[in-house]
């Protein structure tokens, strides 16, 4: 905030003093106090801003050191491979805490093709890729001066703190006190034109865009249903300054949420009714945000010729006893390997009996009855 001191000297306004302070109003008033022969204080007061940043996690790249927002982020405690943040880096180094198990846990793999070595494998995560290039496919959110309402975003050098400029204001009231007694000039508000729409992002935030011609002063605005002007939706200020701007462009949030069509609307120069200007300004809906998800699948040729592949050599080498028992690494699949040869050994028993007992004997008797009788 800048204050202004003049005094009138030979019939002339000339400027004593000038100072510009920051007020902080997070707690609902500031209060400044000058220190020289004047003993002036200036008190501001305000309410609590229309919209302000949500608590929760925000997160921005060191490349670019622009603070981003609308995605699940993993908190300091956390590791959670369906949200963004799990993989951090700590010194050199990228770990992620119990990653062997969280990523075993989360791949899938079925074998499409087992001759051709094809396979698909499926990833249960949502911020998982295994290349660069898919990194597009990837929601990482929108940066947060893209909305409306806030007109600058800064990351403090230290990354300890971000200080968010507002693009809409709040209404503040301010008193002055002084030990001697002040003269009062008033700035008289006018207006010329203006011109404008109602629009809606793809956040679903409303607010009105105006671009103001030969504005002065405070504006006072009326948005109604009709032309009759018989119900009116709701109301607002404008402050342009004390001096006259060919051309000012404003961006008011607030706006109810059941204003979803055009509306007339109407600005008067504060002070004078008898100036008012009204238009129908258009009503412009942007759709939903899309949300890009990365890919839950992806699909593979492995490098292994001659794999799973049942050759002749493949048939000899596994004709070898010695082979059968390689891979037994517990009890379990040795009994298994045993059951499976007794198995094998009973079916090629019951083979032979059902031949030599059933099948030969039937094929003798028919051979011997198609014979002819000797004379």
């Amino acid at each position: 905030m800048r204050h202004r001191i003049y005094e009138r000297l030979a019939s002339r306004w000339t400027e004593a003093a000038s100072e510009e302070f920051e007020a902080v109003v997070n707690k609902g008033s500031a209060k400044m106090e000058t220190i020289d022969k004047r003993q002036m204080e200036i008190r501001t007061t305000t309410g609590r801003v229309i919209r302000e940043m949500l608590n929760g996690m925000y997160y921005f790249s060191n490349d670019n050191r622009q603070l981003m927002m609308g995605v699940r982020l993993n908190e300091p405690t956390e590791s959670d491979i369906h949200k963004l943040g799990w993989l951090r880096k700590n010194a050199n180094s990228w770990l992620i805490r119990n990653g062997i198990i969280k990523i075993t846990d989360s791949q899938h793999v079925t074998i499409e093709n087992c001759k051709g070595q094809r396979y698909l494998t499926r990833y249960n995560a949502e911020y998982f890729i295994t290349s660069d290039d898919r990194v597009t496919d990837l929601d990482l959110g929108y940066p947060v001066n893209e909305q409306n309402w806030i007109e600058q975003v800064e990351i403090l050098n230290d990354n300890r703190a971000v200080r968010i400029v507002h693009a809409e204001g709040t209404v503040i009231h301010i008193s002055v006190s002084s030990d001697t007694r002040p003269i009062i000039v008033r700035h008289a508000s006018h207006l010329l034109t203006f011109n404008g729409t109602i629009r809606m992002d793809d956040q679903s935030n409303r607010f009105l865009n105006l671009t103001i011609l030969g504005g002065k002063g405070t504006l006072i605005g009326y948005v109604h249903r009709s032309e009759d002007k018989s119900s009116t939706d709701w109301s607002f200020s404008i402050e342009i300054g004390t001096a006259t701007r060919t051309k000012f462009t404003a961006t008011i949030g607030g706006i109810p949420t059941g204003i979803i069509s055009d509306r007339y609307v109407c600005l008067q120069p504060a002070g004078d009714a008898g100036a008012e200007q009204c238009k129908w300004l258009k009503y412009e809906a942007s759709p939903l945000r899309e949300r890009h998800m990365a890919h839950r699948w992806q699909a593979g040729i492995d490098n292994c010729p001659g794999c799973n592949e049942r050759g002749i050599e493949n048939f000899l080498l596994n004709l070898d006893p010695r082979q059968w028992f390689n891979g037994l690494n517990s009890t379990t699949e040795a009994v298994t390997c045993a059951l499976e040869i007794a198995l094998i050994i009973v079916s090629i028993l019951a083979t032979v009996l059902i031949c030599t007992k059933c099948i030969i004997p039937l094929a003798k008797c028919t051979i011997s009855l198609s014979k002819p009788p000797k004379k």
